[in-house]
């Protein structure tokens, strides 16, 4: 029997281009498209625990920008 790549969909087309050029997007972007990322990926798969982990990596990165932000200001 077959088995598709889940990567094979077009609508999967996009995810190695994100993350390419992901570390040269506003935040807010980057973070917009891994939360997404992560909503698609079934429970489970080793590629979704990295996204889930990249998220919080970036989450807290924001935090940190904005309490910088809030010091300074």
């Amino acid at each position: 029997m077959f088995q598709s790549n889940r990567f094979d969909s077009p609508k999967w087309f996009f995810l190695p281009l994100s993350f390419l050029y992901l570390h040269r997007w506003e935040l807010d972007a980057a973070l917009d498209v891994i939360t997404m990322c992560s909503c698609h990926l079934p429970e489970g798969d080793p590629v979704k625990n990295e996204i889930v982990q990249m998220r919080q990596d970036l989450l807290r990165y924001k935090h940190i920008l904005s309490a910088d932000d809030h010091y300074y200001s």
